[in-house]
């Protein structure tokens, strides 16, 4: 949401001039507004949800060690693909004004610009050789609303971007280390189906491979196996405290248990392969937990607000998440 003034004539009933637009700001609500005497200041409340990233330490045991938040910037920032060594995280951030593309360090503190052009690009993923950074774009708004989202690819040593296929909009990716095809996922809202297919970085589509019966309302959130053989889904169905894993290959399905009456929310497998980092959130708590491939939980963080995207490193050292909560505050602006 954003502040725009248009003139109007003296009756207040016309407008005498074509609106402008005075902030660009995003994932905000606007609260209160109030204008002083002398019309140079307007006053207004300034809320909402704020994303932030963090990352802890994943130690030997299985623990998870103290979070500390990892971008420090006053906007929503998401992770979503570690460098293979495991020192690097790519992520998306609205913090220009619309989303981009950033990667940063875990012992640096400020990110560098990866992908910053018009437009939306989210959902930074690397090719299993790792030479490719994957990502969406897309057209906020209008008539683009609509559209079709573009998977871009981009040489991770930077360069120009080259389309690889189009899907629907809130299409999502995974590529597994060292294994291909990757896989495509797309909602398929006509018959209330999440549509899994196979493709190539370089050549696009190959093709698809399975439907899952799906709430149209939403979407779940699912990861693919190290090994790529294996997805990995959460919160598909009406069994909110269940992982469903179903082979490629086969299409064999079977679920794994939480434990817990919560509803899972987001899932990232270990890099073992023996296991996932999964969200959950009840009326209580929110948690960070490891479920075991046999079903064995263990309860690594919990939180008063709101969590979820986790993300496993590859070297199994670090786990990346993001920490949502409300902010309102009282904000002026003036010369406008």
């Amino acid at each position: 949401m954003n502040l725009w003034e248009v003139p109007v004539e003296r009756s207040g009933v016309k407008t005498s001039g074509p609106p402008r637009r005075i902030t660009s700001w995003a994932g905000l609500s606007l609260l209160d507004l109030s204008l002083s005497q002398d019309g140079k200041r307007l006053i207004f409340v300034k809320a909402g949800f704020q994303r932030d990233l963090y990352v802890a330490e994943l130690n030997s045991k299985g623990g998870l060690g103290p979070p500390r938040r990892f971008t420090l910037e006053g906007r929503n920032d998401l992770p979503s693909a570690w460098t293979p060594d495991g020192q690097r995280l790519f992520f998306y951030s609205d913090r220009t004004g619309n989303w981009d593309i950033f990667r940063q360090g875990l012992r640096e503190r400020r990110a560098q610009d990866f992908v910053l052009v018009s437009g939306e690009q989210i959902e930074p993923r690397l090719s299993p050789d790792a030479s490719w950074v994957l990502y969406w774009d897309y057209v906020e708004g209008g008539k683009e609303k609509s559209a079709p989202m573009r998977l871009m690819r981009i040489p991770i040593s930077g360069g120009a971007p080259e389309m690889v296929l189009q899907a629907a909009r809130e299409a999502s990716v995974r590529c597994a280390p060292g294994h291909s095809p990757c896989i495509l996922s797309e909602p398929d809202r006509a018959n209330g189906e999440l549509v899994f297919s196979s493709f190539d970085p370089q050549r696009g589509r190959i093709a698809e491979l399975i439907r899952l019966a799906a709430d149209p309302a939403g979407l779940p959130a699912w990861d693919l196996s190290p090994d790529g053989s294996t997805l990995a889904i959460v919160d598909l169905d009406e069994h909110k405290d269940q992982i469903r894993l179903v082979e490629l290959e086969s299409g064999s399905a079977r679920a794994v248990s939480s434990g817990r009456s919560a509803r899972l929310s987001g899932i990232s497998w270990s890099a073992d392969g023996r296991g996932w980092f999964v969200t959950s959130s009840s009326a209580r708590e929110a948690a960070i937990l490891h479920v075991s491939l046999t079903g064995v939980v263990s309860k690594l963080w919990t939180t008063s607000t709101s969590v979820g995207t986790p993300l496993a490193s590859p070297d199994g050292r670090n786990l990346a998440f993001v920490v949502s909560a409300y902010n309102s505050n009282a904000w002026s602006i003036e010369n406008f």
